[in-house]
């Protein structure tokens, strides 16, 4: 059984949580002229309810656990950005060019989760990191992924 669970649906960006809206557009407005216009050319905009399930070992030494959080999730034809928030969490956003970032499909690795394992530079980062983007085992969380994948597939082409 999985910690957590994942339930995706597509959105409109206006519609995802107004805290996730309100700290996107702070982020693309502090990185313009970069990602000036990211949030029209949005080719997908997604909004993932994370539900724990289960306390894990960490949580139960620690004594951390958050029962319910939320990620909202666009692909540009240039970038990738999403931000998540919740009770017991302040909201935080990252973003990515395309071109900048591997990505590991964790639903086709063993570990069972249906979301997405990037690796790579983020907007204002100067190293590489790794992140996880939560995604639902549904419709809208498969639609995600293969916009994002042929995204991908068009930047790499053009870059």
């Amino acid at each position: 059984m999985r910690e957590y669970v994942h339930y995706t649906r597509e959105c409109l960006f206006e519609e995802l949580k107004p805290a996730m809206v309100t700290a996107i557009r702070e982020f693309i407005q502090q990185y313009a002229p970069l990602m000036q216009d990211s949030e029209s050319k949005a080719l997908v905009c997604t909004e993932t309810t994370t539900v724990q399930t289960r306390i894990g070992f960490v949580e139960r030494l620690s004594g951390l656990s958050e029962k319910l959080h939320y990620t909202g999730a666009l692909v540009t034809p240039e970038f990738v950005i999403w931000a998540t928030c919740g009770p017991q969490r302040k909201t935080t956003v990252l973003a990515a060019r395309l071109v900048d970032i591997e990505i590991t499909r964790l639903d086709y690795t063993g570990v069972r989760d249906p979301g997405l394992d990037l690796f790579g530079l983020m907007i204002g980062g100067k190293e590489r990191i790794r992140v996880y983007i939560a995604l639902g085992d549904d419709p809208a969380g498969d639609n995600f992924k293969r916009i994002l994948d042929e995204a991908l597939e068009k930047a790499y082409l053009s870059g």
